[in-house]
Order: C-alpha cells, then structure tokens, then sequence
C-alpha cells in the first residue's frame, strides 16, 4: 500500500485522514510500520544459487508479532528450489537482502511453483 501522507489542501489532508483502513493512523505509515514490495527478486539458497523471480513480501500489520514475509515465484523450478528451506536469502534490487525461510511451497501451474517465506531480522525493503 502506498498512501502519501501530505496533501496540498486541507480538503486533501481530511480525505487522507478519514480513508485510512480501520485501526491505522498516518503516523505508522510515515514510521514504516507496514510497507509492502512487489517486483523482481532472487532467491539465494544454502548452496549459492541465485534463482531469480517475482516476490511479494510485506511487514506484519500493527498489532501483530513484528515480522515479514510473503511469496516468492522462481522463473524456473528445479529440484534444488523445490528442497529449499532454511539458510535461504532473498535479494531485492539495489542490493538489499534479507534472510528468509522457505515455510511452503505450492503448484501454480505444471511447471510453476509459489513459495512462502518467512523472513528472519530487518526486513530488506
């Protein structure tokens, strides 16, 4: 979710104000309390390789444990990416990583998978 938190006119501001999903406040967006990213990624697993993909990871909404997570799609699926779990990093561009732990894993199509991921420390995005 991308909100901006200033507006031009007091109208504006209101607006913002007064649309915000229930139980949220302008101040936990502008601290960061929940951001999302959705784009390309690389999964690193134990061994090194870089597996390359779509993420979709976000923090934990306000008053639930601190955390993040989300889902990871690799362009190919090999047996190395389907045995992975733990020692797994993901790297969003400009180089910013994150560890993660593969949880689950699911069929999207014949020859497509979708990984869930738990991640470890600060979140990279």
């Amino acid at each position: 979710m991308n909100i901006k938190t200033t507006a031009s006119t007091s109208t504006d501001s209101w607006l913002l104000i007064n649309n915000w999903p229930k139980g949220w406040h302008p101040r936990q967006l502008e601290s960061g309390i929940m951001s999302t990213y959705s784009g390309p990624a690389r999964l690193i697993l134990a061994d090194g390789t870089r597996v390359p993909g779509t993420a979709s990871l976000k923090t934990n909404q306000p008053g639930r444990p601190a955390g993040w997570g989300g889902t990871f799609r690799p362009d190919e699926t090999t047996a190395a990416v389907r045995a992975s779990g733990d020692g797994v990093q993901i790297e969003l561009p400009y180089e910013e990583f994150g560890d993660v732990a593969v949880t689950g894993t699911r069929r999207l199509l014949a020859t497509q998978i979708l990984m869930s991921l738990a991640g470890r420390g600060p979140a990279p995005f």
